[in-house]
């Protein structure tokens, strides 16, 4: 574990952070790099029931194919486990990723991707338990060619899961599909329906369940493609579905306009909803903020909020209200010098107008550099008074690794 023994001590270089003790195990004060001699991709994060963190992602390091790679941490980021999933075995020649993850009633693990063997990728449901075992793996979506899992939503009152991704008919994926499964507790399949416009790629972002006057409905938030080859523009979209899979209504945001906007995560606000993402609509990249009243499926507000003047283009990647009445976002901004590209992660303080208090960013030294660092994950401690833990995929010894970064209040990696 070459990286982790040295990933300490780099990221606290390029996040400026003072911290004395490389292990900091008896306190949550820390960076921490995930992952080994390879390649690894951070896709989500969970808390646990124990008050420790599931990270979930891929990796490269450790058979020839891409795996489904989950590594279980402590309260203080200090690794207990890690595992990598295929889908028949642990090292068969499948490529295998996994992308969300909840955890159930019996302690164990739901976590849903995808794996791809004998060209057809199908959704991958595992159950692992609290060492990493693998207690039972099944495959969804077997009927076409190309299905990825990306979100699996747990139903209130034992009403089973749900399972959303995007599922296309060839392997080119040049036109895909919203894809809804809902399974039983015992994992049976309880409908199964794809959505969308022929020859036009949908993706999307995440889902939630709510109450509405209606009843128990689904808020999906993701991205289309609509135009021809000539003019093709993306959207924004909010879909409200039935617990049945049935589309109440679905908003598209940037319709009046040829501008790209896409979304990357929704989450309830109150009684209405927020959803971030990205807009060109000012040319370069900025973070795109919808307010939603899902009720009437009323847009109360947008914003196009800007990091910082002349720092390159920035993505909206993960949004969560704070406890003053703001929001804390997480995003990725890359510089383009020449020939070379680089990013960096950055936590973004907005306040209750969705003005901007503060933006740090977390990466490489300088501009200059090909370090490629990005966010996935933002999540609220107290409410933001305790400071935020940032997950993203950052550079290292010239691979990717899964990176959590803690901060204080105001983006500060924590000193001791």
């Amino acid at each position: 574990m070459m990286k982790l023994a040295y990933s300490f001590f780099v990221l606290l270089i390029f996040a400026g952070c003072s911290l004395q003790d490389p292990q900091p195990n008896d306190t949550n004060q820390y960076v921490k790099f995930f992952g080994d001699a390879r390649d690894e991709a951070a896709n989500a994060f969970l808390p646990t029931s124990d008050g420790g963190i599931l990270l979930i992602g891929s990796t490269l390091s450790f058979t020839a194919t891409e795996k489904a790679y989950v590594t279980k941490a402590d309260a203080n980021g200090n690794v207990e486990w890690f595992k990598t999933y295929g889908v028949d075995s642990t090292n068969d020649e499948s490529v295998t990723v996994a992308r969300s993850a909840i955890q159930i009633a019996n302690g164990n693990f739901l976590v849903l991707g995808e794996g791809k063997k004998n060209d057809t990728t199908n959704f991958l449901l595992l159950e692992i338990d609290g060492t990493g075992a693998l207690v039972n793996s099944q495959q969804y979506a077997t009927t076409t060619q190309n299905d990825q899992g990306f979100f699996i939503t747990q139903l209130a009152n034992s009403r089973g899961y749900l399972l959303s991704g995007i599922t296309s008919s060839s392997t080119a994926n040049t036109g895909t599909d919203l894809k809804l499964i809902k399974i039983d507790e015992a994992r049976n399949v309880v409908f199964e329906r794809s959505e969308g416009i022929s020859n036009a790629p949908d993706e999307i972002t995440n889902v939630i369940e709510v109450e509405t006057t209606k009843g128990m409905d689904f808020l999906l938030s993701g991205t289309i493609k609509r135009g021809d080859a000539n003019s093709a523009f993306t959207d924004l979209v909010v879909v409200r579905a039935t617990e049945n899979g049935l589309y109440r209504f679905a908003i598209p945001f940037g319709k009046f306009d040829s501008f790209n906007q896409q979304a990357s995560q929704i989450k309830a606000f109150g009684e209405d909803f927020i959803i971030v993402g990205t807009t060109n609509a000012n040319t370069d990249k900025d973070v795109y903020i919808v307010r939603v009243d899902v009720e009437v499926g009323r847009v109360r507000e947008e914003h196009i909020v800007v990091p910082g003047q002349n720092n390159g283009e920035e993505e909206g990647v993960a949004i969560e209200p704070t406890a003053d009445g703001g929001f804390i976002v997480a995003g990725t901004r890359t510089f383009v010098n020449g020939a070379a590209t680089s990013s960096k992660a950055f936590l973004m303080k907005l306040d209750a107008s969705f003005g901007v208090e503060w933006v740090k960013e977390y990466g490489d030294v300088g501009k200059d550099n090909d370090g490629l660092n990005s966010a996935r994950f933002v999540q609220a401690i107290d409410g933001g008074a305790g400071g935020y833990l940032l997950l993203g995929t950052f550079t290292f010894a010239n691979n990717q690794v899964m990176g959590l970064v803690r901060t204080d209040s105001q983006g500060n990696t924590l000193s001791k």
